[in-house]
């Protein structure tokens, strides 16, 4: 029997840095390191998928290679790396990575909008801020 009331979904939005950050913040508590999570988007900034990835941060350029070849409907990445108890100092080669993922991404569908790197429960910052290209909100 159907009662023919349908329940619409509401989809997750990360249209900004500030939508994206509570929800990465909250999935990188059941991350280890050593692994990459990627939040695939859509045309509209919607959360398609949550997608953990055994990587390392020098891989990150190689998994943006084979993220440039996503289906169609993902439009836009965040990337999410977990060092717990980091500064953003502590890591200069973060810069060249990043151009190194946005280069792989340049002529896909797909944008790399952010990456996010989280160092405790309340500490995140954007690899972006610290890089000559910015964060593609």
């Amino acid at each position: 029997m159907t009662t023919g009331t349908r329940r619409r979904l509401r989809r997750i939005s990360l249209a900004s840095q500030a939508e994206a950050l509570p929800l990465v913040k909250a999935a990188s508590t059941r991350m280890q390191p050593g692994q990459v999570l990627v939040a695939c988007l859509d045309r509209r900034r919607r959360l398609i998928e949550l997608i953990p990835v055994a990587a390392d941060d020098d891989e990150l350029p190689a998994l943006a290679e084979i993220l440039a070849r996503a289906p169609k409907d993902v439009r836009a990445l965040v990337v999410v790396t977990l060092r717990p108890n980091v500064v953003p100092a502590d890591r200069p080669e973060d810069e060249p990575c990043w151009e190194a993922m946005q280069t792989a991404l340049a002529g896909s569908h797909v944008t790399l909008l952010d990456w996010f790197v989280i160092c405790g429960e309340r500490w995140a910052w954007s690899v972006a801020e610290h890089a000559d290209t910015p964060a593609r909100w």
